[in-house]
């Protein structure tokens, strides 16, 4: 079974040839737990120097993120003292997040090693069975899937061939090809309105390491989760 904590699903994700981050509430990189780590912060390669408040102000240097797994980085990107308490204020939407408890986790995608197909299905039927979609996705396709708690499905995936498409990475409609990019992982949950009291968040589907995932056409693993729509809609 997979882990229900974050820092033991990082571990996990990190042994199996992935690059992760830590995310916040509003799925944006970590800057940190508590200001007393902002000496530690300084070490993260990614971490702007001039930058010392505890908000994402967009000046995170993530390439070291894309280019290979950070293992020697664990215990600083998820201490072990800190990780289970993440106190912030602020909002999203209509609703207040304050004194949340919690902690995210993400993949990075890995030119050359392998990338992330994300799915958008807001624009579905709102009876769409999105997790059964994941699995018989993950089935056919025998890869690592995630189903998001937000009508969604993320993809992992060796490309086939890179053409200049997949260098850039592109979006098509509601699907996203991260060839430079990350995606929130399993086991983070959701703090929006409706996911917070069930404490939905995102679930792993046929989880395996990098080394295991297949080659395919994004274009073509497209056109698979579009063709299955209709099975995992009920009217």
């Amino acid at each position: 079974m997979f882990p229900e904590k974050c820092r033991d699903a990082a571990r996990i994700y990190l042994k199996g040839g992935y690059s992760v981050i830590p995310v916040t509430w509003d799925k944006v990189p970590h800057p940190y737990l508590l200001a007393s780590a902002q000496g530690m912060l300084k070490q993260l390669p990614w971490f702007h120097q001039g930058s010392y408040k505890l908000v994402y102000t967009g000046s995170f240097k993530l390439e070291p993120f894309y280019q290979a797994p950070q293992a020697h980085l664990f215990d600083k990107l998820f201490p072990a003292e800190n990780i289970d308490i993440l106190w912030l204020s602020g909002s999203r939407g209509n609703f207040e997040v304050v004194r949340v408890r919690g902690y995210g986790v993400a993949i990075c995608a890995i030119p050359k090693s392998y990338s992330i197909l994300d799915f958008d299905l807001k624009g579905m039927p709102a009876t769409l069975d999105v997790v059964g979609l994941a699995e018989e996705v993950a089935a056919r396709l025998n890869t690592f899937t995630v189903a998001s708690p937000h009508r969604g499905i993320h993809v992992y995936m060796r490309l086939s061939s890179l053409g200049n498409d997949e260098q850039r990475g592109w979006r098509i409609g509601g699907a996203e090809l991260k060839f430079k990019g990350y995606c929130v992982a399993p086991p983070t949950k959701c703090f929006c309105e409706k996911c917070r009291p069930l404490r939905k968040g995102w679930t792993a589907i046929n989880y395996m390491p990098v080394k295991q995932l297949p080659m395919a056409d994004p274009k073509f693993v497209m056109s698979l989760v579009y063709s299955l729509l209709d099975k995992f809609s009920s009217t």
